[in-house]
């Protein structure tokens, strides 16, 4: 699978799911897609929505494919991603990509991909 058709995947289902509440903490988060970007409205950050970067988006995507299993942590020290626990929500929100609640970790199937 490439990036594109993963990007696509899930810009297609955030438009089904506008309203997401993070995996760990169960955060309220809304979701806006203008453009083909993703924009994220939290609790925190009430009444402004922040863009995700579709760049980080894929520098998630490429450390899935490489087979790694990504924290939280990961994603904020390794990788130097913010709103973490959105994208750790998002990216569960598709079928080939496990949410693991105790180590709050993210993995992708890659025999679901072609599926």
């Amino acid at each position: 699978m490439n990036f594109e058709k993963f990007y696509a995947d899930l810009i297609k289902e955030l438009r089904k799911n506008p309203i997401l509440h993070t995996k760990k903490e169960e955060r309220r988060n809304e979701v806006k897609i203008e453009n083909d970007e993703i924009h994220v409205m939290t609790c925190r950050r009430k009444p402004n929505y922040e863009t995700i970067p579709k760049n980080d988006i894929k520098k998630v995507f490429d450390e899935l494919i490489k087979g790694k299993m990504l924290s939280q942590e990961d994603l904020k020290k390794e990788l130097n991603i913010y709103r973490t626990a959105f994208i750790l929500t998002a990216f569960d929100l598709l079928p080939y990509v496990k949410y693991d609640r105790e180590l709050n970790t993210i993995t992708i199937n890659k025999a679901k991909l072609f599926i």
